[in-house]
């Protein structure tokens, strides 16, 4: 059991640091098409385009805090309602 411990730890770190990258980016990742669909003037296309943007990211955000963590259903909705 003691071989798998130093082992054990980079996973872990691995892990932690993909998770944390993966959970930035996906906060971030609807930075650049909700600012460009603000540059164009408002339609109900660019609207449409908004909401649609927000919730695949909402989606995406929760998905994987859903399955990278052992977040219970109401951890993750108030970490996606946040």
């Amino acid at each position: 059991m003691e071989l798998y411990k130093p082992i054990g730890r980079y996973y872990r770190w691995l892990k932690n640091a993909t998770l944390y990258t993966a959970l930035f980016a996906l906060l971030l990742g609807p930075v650049y098409p909700l600012y460009s669909l603000s540059q164009v003037p408002s339609t109900p296309v660019t609207l449409t385009g908004t909401i649609l943007v927000q919730l695949f990211f909402a989606a995406l955000f929760a998905v994987g805090i859903r399955f990278f963590t052992r977040a219970k259903r109401h951890e993750v909705f108030v970490a996606s309602v946040t």
